[in-house]
């Protein structure tokens, strides 16, 4: 999946569930919408035995979609792609492309005049695919924890901007397989806000 791809699908997606939208409930449920870009890390093996390992920054891009059951939990889904991780060795130079999605909790602390803090859990469905500099390559899909921590800055009107770092430890189990740290900054609505 190209990163033109994956933005036209997440942006339809993101545009589909918002034209369903409704207010804000009367118990103070509500959907929020989100698109960011991230600073991503990947680690991990090429192969099974950790015989050629990577690692490299890269960018990233993520869209989310969430309800807002209370105060304190939301239930979230998100597309992330985390760009091409590139594994410079001496012989060739293999590229790998990660990217899927998310189901997640977050909970968040009360909100302190324009701010709060929240944690998250989840699933990661991702998806991870090899092209070797020399032809060929593997693509390996897997189920993964996600975990993070980050800050919400609400603005005026609805808007929010969240600040998070997250954690996924098992991306392509098993070849190639990897971790990825990422700093994701998002761009949110809240409707009925």
């Amino acid at each position: 999946m190209t990163l033109k791809s994956f933005l036209t699908l997440a942006a339809a997606s993101l545009l589909a569930v918002g034209l369903t939208a409704t207010p804000a409930a009367a118990d103070g449920s509500q959907l929020y919408l989100g698109i960011g870009g991230s600073i991503v890390y990947g680690d991990g093996c090429e192969l099974s035995d950790c015989s050629d390992d990577f690692d490299d920054w890269t960018w990233g891009a993520r869209g989310t979609a969430g309800w807002q059951f209370n105060d304190w939990l939301a239930a979230e889904v998100g597309g992330h792609y985390f760009g091409e991780i590139t594994d410079d060795d001496i012989t060739e130079e293999d590229k790998f492309t990660a990217y899927g999605g998310s189901l997640s909790l977050v909970a968040q602390t009360q909100r302190r005049d324009s701010w709060n803090f929240f944690a998250r859990g989840g699933v990661f469905y991702g998806r991870m695919d090899e092209d070797e500099g020399g032809g060929g390559g593997s693509d390996d899909t897997s189920v993964s924890l996600l975990v993070g921590v980050g800050a919400n800055y609400y603005l005026a009107n609805g808007g929010s901007i969240r600040g998070e770092i997250e954690y996924i430890p098992d991306v392509g189990n098993p070849s190639p397989a990897g971790e990825i740290d990422y700093l994701v900054f998002t761009v949110s609505y809240i409707f009925g806000l």
